[in-house]
């Protein structure tokens, strides 16, 4: 039979035979059926024909097998990357074999069966990210039924510790004792109890469980940590050139836990402006291999919530003796660049130095000052300011696009409970700083480039490669089904996407619009390539102004003080680089995902407390089962389903990315604002679920 269903397939007309038509073709009766399904699920598996997206049957003429990760999403489906540049590969839910998120896979490419994506299925899991989980108990009767995350398989988590006391909603380790197979449940072990999804002052230690991020460091990197002391920066005052009293400005958020970096500026006896940037030298308290930097290297980088951070090195350091604090005498490294009227730069210059921060700012309070124009160091930031701007406007007369996407602000009452939500201010005071950090961090990156022609050091840049070709097409497909632009920009450069994003400014589309140009675009990565930043349009960048929370950061201060500064220390080879620099992009990524998920569950307990509410929203994506929308200010989503809109009867209409009533013609489309009333806040598939009012 086997062979039967292969000659079929080679020999049909139609590429593609659902089960039934195979079953007539063949004249299988009801008593061949069974084993006819048997023979063809073996096929499938064995990956001699495959099964689209429709369910249809087609015969595989070549198939490529390769080995990749495999990442879940929420909707069951999945992507498998790999280590070389062939793209992601889809899974359908029905060829996932039971494999789970992180699971390394080896798949089977089929032809291609989506647009823009290769498609396949998995043949065998290879090796299991873990056997722990972080789950949900759901279902607590006789059986006790977990939730894990992305998404649990079809098969279900089954809990074999039936006398524990749980209760619907809490949060456990578990640890796997039998994974079964794909028409089984996985059977699990209890390990700990972690929270609650019902106790929001649970919810950071929920996250840092889920995402391996440990808010403590062990005794004996504390005790490496705590034998720095004050006594050591004055010990090492002779070595460093003395900037105390240079007026060096620190600028940060009024609730910043760590000072990474301070500005400074004067003039010249050529009545050129000198601006200097400080940062924090924390290379000097990391000797490269020690415990206490192998610590700070497999961290990466400090997670940041609401209510706590995870430091990558330990409280008195990153707190305290490195921390550019006011009125006390820190170590830095000094970045200086002349800049004349023209604002033309010259003279850089790196320096090893001893200096003392004059006042420690809120963006707030400089943001005062810049408009009363008047204040404690006026005349110094007023000068900052106004060469930030015509940074800025350079920067972006090169193509430097600036995603102005809002963000939340959350505060939260003593037992975790979000109390206000609004939008996060951004100031002069924010691009300020911001505009300095850049400078310096792509001069740094410049002259890097000249030094690395004579040395084979490790030197880890930030580079953004260019847009996905395939990315990009549907983007710019959606402008103009959205008719926002007629056709294709004639080049994909940052100055057609920077025009598109411009026109939109004064729209109802312009967050969205920001949104999707952003997710078409490659991720930032950490490199020793040479390659260019395409966002910033910078043809080198690197990371070089916060190093109490980037490890980045300190691989390049090292650098900078073998070549530049006559350090005779080693440092990593540059085959070591490229490998940390994987890990740290991996590592980025991670805490990028955590601090997401932590506000999303933030801001749904806020929407959790206000069922029944209505609020005015926009829609924000278009899908044929119905639309999402954004609350005003509040930055939450909800979903509206189309089988809830009653008044006419509705469809998805692609061309239009619209949903439609055929008979009053009434329109949801992207961008539209929408009053709604909020439904349901589930907190196992973390959703809400809103209803449209009139």
């Amino acid at each position: 039979m086997k062979t039967k269903i292969i000659e079929l397939l080679k020999s049909s007309k139609k590429k593609f035979l659902r089960k039934r038509e195979i079953s007539k073709i063949l004249k299988i009766n009801q008593k061949e059926y069974k084993t006819f399904r048997i023979v063809l699920k073996t096929l499938l598996n064995d990956g001699v024909v495959a099964k689209n997206k429709k369910g249809h049957f087609f015969l595989l003429k070549s198939k490529k097998i390769k080995f990749g990760l495999l990442s879940l999403t929420i909707h069951g489906y999945g992507f498998v990357s790999f280590e070389d540049k062939h793209e992601d590969i889809y899974i359908n839910p029905k060829n996932l074999l039971g494999a789970l998120d992180g699971d390394l896979v080896e798949v089977i490419i089929l032809p291609s069966t989506r647009r823009h994506k290769s498609e396949g299925i998995i043949k065998s899991i290879i090796k299991r990210k873990s056997n722990e989980f972080i789950a949900q108990v759901i279902k607590n009767n006789k059986k006790i039924l977990l939730n894990i995350e992305p998404v649990t398989p079809l098969r279900g988590v089954l809990l074999e510790d039936i006398n524990k006391n749980f209760k619907i909603g809490d949060i456990i380790r578990v640890k796997v004792s039998n994974w079964g197979n794909e028409n089984s449940h996985i059977i699990v072990k209890y390990k700990e109890t972690i929270g609650s999804i019902n106790d929001p002052s649970t919810d950071m230690k929920i996250i840092c469980q889920k995402y391996e991020l440990d808010n403590t460091f062990n005794d004996y990197i504390l005790k490496y940590s705590n034998k720095w002391t004050e006594k050591d920066i004055y010990k090492e005052k002779k070595n460093r050139k003395d900037l105390t009293s240079l007026n060096v400005l620190t600028i940060d958020p009024s609730d910043a836990r760590d000072v990474d970096d301070g500005v400074s500026i004067y003039k010249n006896n050529k009545n050129n402006y000198v601006v200097g940037v400080h940062i924090a030298d924390v290379s000097f308290f990391l000797d490269e291999g020690s415990p206490l930097d192998s610590e700070a290297q497999k961290r990466s980088n400090s997670v940041y919530f609401i209510e706590g951070v995870i430091r990558m090195i330990p409280d008195n350091l990153s707190a305290n003796i490195c921390s550019l604090l006011p009125n006390k005498e820190r170590l830095a490294i000094s970045f200086f660049i002349e800049i004349d009227k023209n604002m033309n730069l010259s003279n850089f210059r790196l320096e090893k130095t001893i200096i003392k921060s004059k006042k420690q700012f809120s963006y707030s309070e400089v943001q005062k000052i810049i408009e009363n124009k008047s204040g404690e160091f006026f005349e110094d930031i007023n000068n900052l300011n106004k060469i930030a701007k015509k940074l800025r406007i350079q920067r972006e007369n090169k193509g430097s696009i600036d995603f102005n996407i809002p963000e939340p602000l959350i505060k939260l009452d003593k037992n975790g409970i979000p109390n206000h939500i609004s939008q996060k201010e951004r100031y002069d005071s924010h691009r300020l700083i911001e505009e300095f950090m850049l400078l310096a961090n792509r001069v740094v990156a410049e002259k890097v480039i000249n030094k690395q022609k004579i040395d084979k050091d490790g030197f880890v840049f930030r580079i953004h490669p260019k847009p996905n070709l395939a990315d990009m097409e549907i983007f710019f497909n959606t402008l103009i089904k959205l008719s926002i632009i007629k056709k294709f920009p004639s080049m994909i450069s940052t100055l057609s996407i920077k025009k598109i994003l411009s026109n939109q400014k004064k729209t109802e589309h312009k967050n969205i619009i920001e949104k999707l140009a952003l997710r078409s675009m490659s991720k930032a990565i950490y490199s020793t390539k040479k390659d260019e930043h395409f966002g910033l349009a910078f043809k080198h960048y690197c990371h070089f102004t916060s190093p109490i929370r980037r490890y980045s950061d300190i691989i390049v201060h090292r650098y900078l003080k073998k070549h530049f500064l006559g350090d005779n220390k080693r440092i990593l080879s540059f085959e070591k680089a490229s490998k940390v620099a994987e890990e740290i992009t991996k590592s980025e990524i991670k805490s990028l995902e955590a601090e997401r998920e932590y506000l999303r569950l933030k801001q749904l307990r806020w929407l959790s407390l206000r069922i029944g509410q209505n609020f005015s929203a926009i829609i924000s994506g278009v899908i044929n089962s119905g639309f999402f929308a954004e609350i005003d200010k509040i930055f939450v989503e909800g979903f509206i389903p189309i089988t809830k809109l009653k008044d006419d009867t509705y469809f998805f209409d692609d061309n239009q990315i619209s949903i439609i009533g055929k008979n009053y013609f009434n329109k949801f489309y992207l961008g539209k604002v929408i009053t709604i009333e909020v439904l349901n806040v589930d907190f196992k598939t973390k959703r809400a679920e809103f209803t449209l009012i009139d």
